[in-house]
């Protein structure tokens, strides 16, 4: 798990920064 966390993590990361709407559904699934 210590493996596919930090992938798991930076593969968000690449997909919130490439998917604006992704992100304002996590906004406000996650407030923020």
């Amino acid at each position: 798990m210590t493996l596919i966390s930090p992938i798991f993590i930076i593969l968000l990361c690449l997909r919130i920064s490439g998917v604006p709407l992704l992100e304002k559904r996590a906004d406000e699934k996650w407030g923020g």
